[in-house]
């Protein structure tokens, strides 16, 4: 970033550059943010439209963050051929075929179906885990690399996403049976809060969310992104990442991104099978 383009961000008050950072990374456009800048803010149009320059060309050089390359439509890991079938941006969401095999989907459906509990959430107040009326799914959580199976699975999905498998947190696979959902939440955590800072350790934030389907789903199931206004639907051996925070100036404690709101749907005929991966920040343990 220019020192005169610096200069004239740092122009702006702390409460006015945290909001241009997050609205930038949230997709507004330039003339809807220079708008608010110059109205709202009261803030000249030359420092408003060169601070948002300013900040558009910083998310060039942001911390390092987990992401998969999608340059070209096709991923090889080892003797896997990946497809890309969809991006999206702000939030980054990526949607890829033949991430697993379906061998090895019914292979971690046989291991799952030998412990699988109530699926919980993180508790808001002391992190533990903790029912919850809005989830009502079940599921088996498994150690990291506890077998043969899951340390291959960890280490493909760490590989697609660029990040260490030791960020990973343990694999959750989940069955949801007729009706069952999980409605809209984050999966990342909001440090400003007691709730979040309990939540945040160890491993800090979590960066990305890995969903991967292990079958198919004869109606409903979708994973919906309510900001967004797009369902996904589960299709056998499909991988679904998307990212959880914002890029921001302060990377210290990445924030939660409010488009990345996402929740799975009802299942209207059939059952869901369905694995969670969320890598975070630093090494989990």
């Amino acid at each position: 970033m220019a020192n005169s383009h610096q200069n004239q961000f740092k122009l702006l008050p702390r409460t006015w550059q945290k909001w241009l950072v997050e609205n930038v990374e949230r997709g507004c456009t330039i003339e809807g943010m220079c708008t608010v800048l110059t109205e709202e803010g009261g803030f000249l149009p030359e420092l408003a439209i060169t601070a948002i320059t300013e900040v558009l060309e910083q998310e060039k050089t942001l911390c390092p963050r987990p992401d998969i390359d999608t340059q070209k439509n096709i991923i090889q890991i080892l003797e896997q051929r990946i497809e890309i079938t969809l991006t999206l941006d702000k939030p980054r969401i990526v949607v890829l075929r033949n991430v697993l095999t379906h061998e090895e989907c019914d292979a971690l459906v046989a291991l799952a179906s030998q412990r699988q509990q109530r699926s919980t959430v993180v508790g808001t107040s002391d992190g533990d885990l903790q029912i919850h009326a809005d989830r009502t799914s079940y599921g088996a959580t498994f150690q990291r690399e506890e077998n043969k199976l899951l340390s291959r699975i960890e280490a493909r999905l760490a590989c697609l996403c660029h990040w260490p498998a030791d960020h990973g947190e343990g694999i959750q696979v989940l069955n949801y049976g007729l009706k069952d959902e999980y409605k809209p939440h984050f999966d990342s955590f909001d440090y400003e809060t007691e709730d979040g800072k309990n939540n945040w350790e160890p491993g800090g934030q979590r960066m990305i969310t890995v969903i991967a389907y292990l079958n198919d789903v004869e109606e409903g199931g979708e994973t919906g992104f309510p900001e967004l206004g797009i369902n996904i639907p589960p299709k056998k051996g499909d991988v679904v990442v998307f990212h959880n925070t914002l890029l921001n100036d302060a990377a210290t404690h990445p924030k939660i991104n409010p488009r990345s709101l996402h929740g799975g749907m009802p299942v209207i005929k059939g059952e869901k099978w369905m694995v969670n991966l969320w890598f975070r920040e630093n090494l989990r343990y």
